[in-house]
């Protein structure tokens, strides 16, 4: 991976970038100040908990769509409850989350401006809260 992602601070779109906690791949820190960013597309291997807290998603407030590819057994329900994405999203892909069979994610309840959400290659999970979500108006599952 390039580095010096984390000095392009005005870069609003960033496709498909790889983070995890090794050195094939971008850290959630260098995500920390990319603070314009409007579209990220995210593929997350080997995420430890609390490691995307790091990324400091609570100050991307014009981020307004989200792909996250969940590519590691690794990744399990614990690092997705420490995602916050903020209120302005308007659109969120998840995909090939393998884990619980309930799957509760609070911070889905604070999502009300939400109008596109697309849940990708999931197994494992019987029951999902999604919360209240009055803007929806594509689910794709």
């Amino acid at each position: 991976m390039q580095e010096g992602i984390e000095r392009l601070t005005c870069l609003k779109t960033l496709g498909r970038v790889i983070v995890s906690g090794d050195k094939k791949a971008y850290k959630f820190e260098c995500l920390r100040n990319l603070n314009h960013l409007r579209n990220l597309a995210m593929e997350c291997r080997r995420v430890d908990v609390g490691e995307i807290n790091k990324a400091k998603f609570k100050n991307k407030t014009k981020l307004l769509s989200l792909g996250i590819e969940l590519s590691s057994s690794n990744t399990n329900e614990e690092a997705l409850k420490d995602f916050q994405p903020l209120p302005n999203l308007e659109q969120l892909g998840l995909s090939s989350y393998r884990g619980a069979s309930r799957l509760s994610l609070n911070w889905m309840m604070s999502l009300k401006k939400l109008r596109k959400l697309s849940l990708r290659r999931w197994s494992g999970f019987e029951r999902l809260s999604l919360g209240k979500l009055p803007c929806l108006e594509s689910l794709g599952i």
